[in-house]
């Protein structure tokens, strides 16, 4: 595993696993996989409501996702997962004090659960930088 920080966020990458970073928008792949994870974040002027979050899902919430709390270190928010035509999709909507993250990951929907345990252990490394650390 080797450590991938960002302003607002870092995690652990397995080894072999790339990056490209783009305008705020940073992908992790797997270049022997089909899937992508893509983070990108910001720094609101308040912390991040329950009812923000909730506002940010509910096209899924309409569309009858099921929605799941999540929370990973300095993080928690919510999740849900979904196909469309073509592929597989999960997204996660993620708060520490004024830091919003949205993280999607997809893949072909015949690669669905694929990656699930690699992506689950990438989340569950993620944490705000140690200059962000809330107190």
């Amino acid at each position: 595993m080797q450590n991938y920080i960002t302003e607002f966020w870092q995690l652990d990458l397995p080894v072999g696993w790339e990056t490209e970073e783009e305008e705020g928008v940073v992908s992790l792949y797997d270049p022997d996989s089909s899937g992508t994870l893509v983070l990108s974040a910001s720094n609101e002027e308040e912390d991040i409501s329950d009812d923000y979050l909730e506002e940010l899902l509910s096209e899924h919430i309409d569309a009858g996702a099921d929605i799941e709390d999540v929370e990973y270190n300095d993080f928690s928010g919510v999740s849900c997962c979904y196909d469309d035509a073509e592929e597989y999709w999960c997204e996660w909507y993620l708060r520490a004090g004024p830091i919003l993250l949205f993280i999607t990951y997809n893949c072909p929907i015949e690669d669905e659960g694929n990656e699930e345990d690699v992506i689950e252990s990438i989340l569950e490394s993620l944490a705000l930088p140690n200059d962000k650390k809330l107190h």
